[in-house]
């Protein structure tokens, strides 16, 4: 059985204003969506909800549907880093011991993918259609627009189920990030249509009008999207203006990556004996300086035997970008890699996202510029020294990644720059981190951080004698 347990490092959880809200909100709401952007907080307020809930014995059961990366890893980790969700014991419905972690008497969180609710209601499913039942009181959708078309097969499978749950919250930081037509699904798994309607062709008639005599294509009705936002709006969880205030125009979030304990095992060899056996062979490092580097690959999947030929090692991080690619729903990434090698494994998994490098041509990189900046390509892969300056992406995009992160804090700060303007307020700029726990990307995220300490204490100082 897959047991999620507290973990020895863990630490209190000090919540901000804006998830205590967060808190309070989903406590007063049966049915509620939290819209928030990752990286504020969408897991740890819906833990501390469950574990008040639990506590107070008003839910006993709570199924938590996600995608099967976020059910490994995202979860897994919220619980593990916060000792004040200690207490909630949690399984995943997923692999051979599915079968025991259903049956698990002391188990109050029960973490399953979409993909897993065929499985889950031939199980456990009770009564008809009209009465049927799952042995749970509270339900949880992790990346809500994942139930977003009504005549997706888990939609279907699920809807006859809802009724039974005595509260359905949904987690997403991009409800619409394709159009309105995408909120009927997600809203109706919150609150059974009362909001939006019981009915796809009720709600598409209400609010759209037709642009084909097939009914493929629909634009929205002039005013219709006040009168939805204003319809769902008792339902949705998000920032107030003044939390908006609050946040700086930058927000920065970490996401830590573990490794497979053999690919951490093939790290710990190259770092402290400059050689480690891989499948293909060995590893070796001429020196402290090159190990670093060899190091600095493993710790993002792969590392190079002969360049250009490399090994991969584990897919931990690459995982780690497809949960973040699939909770941003298609809203614009740019993502900083550093070895090539890094580069033909993220296009191998996303074939359609071009990348900027020293091999592209000027031509090419002013087209992917301006498509990237008019929001037409949602991923898009970018070396910083090629990146780095001289390029605008500042458009439609507000998400950037570190899937290779670097000690050279101006190659770090200019590459960001890209998207984030530091006078345009006018919406918030997310950067992400993805850094493998235990490794060197720790030490070159602290670098960094600290090297920005200094500059922006040197401008500080600079500020009080200058007269401009």
């Amino acid at each position: 059985m897959t047991l999620i347990r507290e973990s020895s490092a863990s630490v209190p959880w000090h919540p901000k204003p804006r998830q205590k809200r967060g808190v309070k909100w989903l406590l007063q709401h049966g049915a509620a969506g939290v819209f928030l952007t990752p990286g504020l907080g969408k897991t740890s307020i819906t833990l501390a909800a469950l574990k008040i809930l639990i506590k107070e014995k008003v839910a006993s059961r709570v199924l938590l549907i996600a995608p099967l990366r976020v059910v490994y890893s995202v979860w897994p980790q919220e619980i593990e880093k916060w000792s004040d969700f200690k207490d909630l014991r949690a399984v995943i419905l997923h692999g051979p011991d599915k079968d025991a972690a259903l049956q698990d008497r002391k188990a109050q969180i029960f973490l399953i993918n979409p993909e897993g609710l065929p499985w889950l209601i031939e199980r456990a499913g009770k009564g008809g259609p009209m009465n049927s039942k799952l042995p749970f009181d509270t339900l949880v959708i992790d990346e809500l627009t994942g139930f977003k078309n009504p005549r997706s097969q888990r939609f279907k499978m699920l809807k006859p189920y809802l009724p039974s749950f005595a509260r359905r919250w949904g987690l997403t930081g991009t409800p619409n990030a394709n159009g309105y037509e995408d909120l009927f699904g997600q809203i109706y798994m919150l609150d059974l249509g009362r909001s939006l309607g019981r009915f796809v062709t009720h709600f598409r008639n209400e609010y759209f009008l037709p642009q084909d005599r097939f009914g493929w294509n629909w634009r929205l009705k002039t005013g219709a999207d006040t009168l939805i936002a204003e319809r769902i709006a008792p339902l949705a969880f998000m920032l107030n203006a003044d939390e908006q205030d609050e946040l700086p125009d930058k927000v920065e979030v970490d996401i830590p990556v573990y490794l497979p304990a053999e690919a951490f095992e093939i790290y710990t060899e190259m770092e402290l004996e400059l050689i480690a056996k891989i499948k293909s062979g060995e590893v070796t490092a001429a020196n402290a300086a090159a190990a670093i580097q060899k190091c600095r690959q493993i710790a993002n999947g792969a590392v190079y035997t002969d360049a250009p030929h490399y090994t991969v090692l584990h897919s931990a991080k690459l995982d780690a970008l497809e949960v973040l690619i699939e909770e941003l729903q298609g809203a614009p990434l740019l993502v900083g890699y550093h070895f090539d090698h890094d580069r033909q494994i993220i296009q191998q998994k996303y074939p359609l996202a071009p990348s900027i490098s020293s091999a592209t041509s000027a031509k090419k990189g002013a087209e992917i510029v301006k498509a990237f900046v008019a929001g037409e390509i949602p991923l898009l892969l970018a070396h910083p020294q090629s990146a780095g300056h001289g390029l605008n992406l500042h458009g439609a995009c507000r998400h950037v990644a570190w899937y290779g992160l670097t000690y050279d804090y101006e190659r770090y700060d200019q590459f960001r720059r890209r998207v984030w303007r530091g006078t345009d307020r006018s919406s918030k700029v997310f950067i992400y981190h993805l850094i493998s726990k235990g490794t060197v990307d720790e030490i070159m995220h602290q670098a960094v951080k600290g090297k920005a300490r200094t500059e922006a204490s040197f401008f500080k100082l600079l500020s009080q004698w200058s007269d401009t």
